[in-house]
């Protein structure tokens, strides 16, 4: 694989693959607002097909994972954090996403209205 890759001049990249992930964790943060997601994946790939999503509480260590993610970059008002529950209990953060996160269709209303806020404070501000 090396050498086909080293053939190619583009940027690559690769990740480990965990065989004994039980489920993905999607934390989101909205200026104050936060939400998180649990999405049992019926696809080996885990973020691509079917899935079953379930809002679950959001703990105190995804809300300082999550806190401390909105400090990079100069500040993120706007963030969701993707992490990897395996078997044995641990979590493994994966990705960090900006405001490319995507909305989840029962809540997209309300999440609107707070980056809405987001915006009109940045304006009134400047």
């Amino acid at each position: 694989l090396k050498s086909i890759i080293g053939l190619n001049k583009n940027y690559i990249t690769a990740e480990e693959y965990y065989s004994n992930a039980e489920y993905d964790v999607r934390i989101k943060k909205i200026g104050s607002h936060y939400r998180a997601y649990k999405r049992t994946s019926f696809n080996w790939k885990r973020n691509v097909g079917g899935a079953l999503l379930e809002e679950i509480p959001v703990t105190s260590e995804y809300k300082l994972w999550v806190d401390e993610c909105s400090k990079l970059f100069g500040g993120l008002d706007i963030l969701a954090l993707d992490a990897i529950h395996l078997d044995d209990g641990c979590d493994i953060i994966i990705e960090l996403n900006d405001t490319a996160m995507g909305l989840n269709p029962e809540h997209k209303e309300e999440d609107m209205g707070h980056m809405r806020e987001i915006v009109l404070q940045k304006m009134n501000l400047l």
